[in-house]
């Protein structure tokens, strides 16, 4: 049976090359050696490599795709997340184009993005962004008019990272604003953002917007959003992730989730990293209080469950987190739960989750299944609208490939590291299992 899409066209170009012998005979007598390595040095030059990973199967059709362009030496990991098992492949331009994303992050700089759309994206760009539905931006920089020009030929589009931009200014953020108008944003990941710009942005959005993640090198304040234009409210909003969150006005504590409800009247889906409770990861006054409005807000009729995740690597912190454990239920009578986790292969755990509210409820169920299972510390939007929705599409597509420029040498030296790192990552998690498989027998 012959394979179709990516990996048909690699077996394709592959036995091209190889069989020269047979098509310089299947053609006239005078069609030359030279002007067989011509049309070879042709296609390869429209040709490129990319990082891609394994298919589960090839039986079933390839719906989701996502693109990634980051540097060569960042290929395997899509935000923060290690990818499945991938390999390095060529394919045509024309025919890498219609591997149309539903996913794209540009991460880093904009270097190999912007390579990629000015070497390999044709004038009409409207089919390559007719399905995209995640569109991720970190650390990079990109021409205003171009990303205006994405957003209008991406219909289809549904959630937004706009973390650690430098180019947004008041002007960037009005003209994205109005585009934002003409589409149903239900997803947006924001970083350290003035006041002014949240009352342009914002409003935009509010009026679809259920999943809103704070994250960034830089922490946004709760400070530039109770300076937000009065009457500024997300009411569609049900899920709320405090990754990178500083609260500079109020302690943490029953006035800070009563303030947060405020300005998310249909939360149902909390998820806090502890170090925006407090500064250590220690069993204190502060900790108490921050609880408490835990509590308060568990009283809410909305309230489904809120996801506590505590970086705990030794004795000490380890020994907050019982205590911890112990307040919620001793004291505040909240139906909890504690999973330890590790970030990394055959290591000991370093992180603790605590789940507090409907444990029953989807929502809690994936949030584990996430973090935990999947040792994602720093969620982003793919995997908050499968938290929220279940939707895994985003999160596991059927398909990611990694465009890491158009020097092939630089391409498939960055490919040989990742290559090592997947098998160091493989033979991690063998020996993990053997351990766990020897400890079952023992017992």
């Amino acid at each position: 049976m012959r394979r179709g899409g990516v990996e048909g066209e690699f077996c394709w170009f592959s036995f091209f090359l190889g069989k020269r012998k047979n098509i310089h005979n299947q053609y006239s007598g005078n069609f030359s050696s030279f002007q067989f390595h011509s049309q070879a040095l042709s296609m390869l030059t429209s040709t490129m490599l990319l990082w891609a990973t394994e298919r589960r199967n090839y039986v079933t059709p390839i719906r989701s795709v996502s693109w990634c362009f980051r540097h060569g030496s960042q290929f395997g990991f899509i935000g923060k997340e290690r990818l499945a098992k991938a390999q390095l492949i060529r394919l045509s331009k024309q025919s890498a184009l219609m591997m149309v994303p539903t996913c794209l992050e540009i991460f880093g700089a904009g270097r190999f993005w912007d390579e990629f759309h000015a070497n390999v994206l044709s004038a009409d760009q409207g089919q390559f962004f007719s399905r995209l539905g995640c569109l991720m931006l970190r650390q990079c920089r990109m021409e205003v008019d171009q990303l205006c020009d994405m957003l209008c030929k991406s219909p289809s589009l549904t959630m937004v990272e706009l973390v650690d931009l430098m180019f947004l200014d008041e002007e960037v953020v009005g003209r994205l604003a109005a585009l934002f108008d003409n589409l149903s944003i239900i997803g947006l990941t924001v970083s350290s953002m003035e006041t002014k710009l949240l009352d342009v942005l914002l409003p935009a959005v509010m009026l679809n917007l259920e999943i809103l993640n704070f994250v960034g090198n830089e922490p946004f304040r709760m400070s530039d959003l109770v300076s937000m234009r009065t009457g500024l409210i997300l009411p569609c909003v049900q899920l709320l992730s405090l990754c990178s969150f500083h609260c500079d006005v109020t302690p943490v504590n029953e006035f800070f989730f009563s303030t947060l409800m405020k300005y998310f009247p249909n939360l149902t889906t909390l998820f806090v990293d502890w170090s925006v409770l407090t500064p250590a990861v220690c069993f204190d006054q502060q900790a108490q209080e921050a609880l408490q409005g835990i509590g308060w807000l568990h009283e809410q009729p909305r309230m489904v469950v809120t996801c506590l995740l505590i970086y705990s690597p030794d004795e000490e912190t380890k020994t907050a987190v019982k205590l911890i454990d112990q307040y919620l239920t001793d004291q505040l009578k909240l139906r909890h739960r504690l999973v330890e986790f590790s970030y990394q292969d055959q290591s000991p755990a370093n992180f603790s989750l605590i789940l507090i509210g409907k444990l029953t409820d989807g929502r809690a169920e994936r949030l584990t299944e996430v973090i935990a299972g999947s040792r994602i510390t720093q969620p982003d939007l793919r995997h908050w609208r499968y938290v929220l929705q279940n939707v895994p599409g985003f999160w596991k597509p059927d398909l990611t490939m990694q465009f890491g420029g158009l020097n092939e040498d630089e391409v498939q030296v960055c490919a040989g590291a990742a290559i090592k790192q997947q098998h160091a990552a493989a033979l991690a998690e063998t020996c993990l299992h053997t351990v766990v498989n020897s400890n079952n027998v023992t017992t």
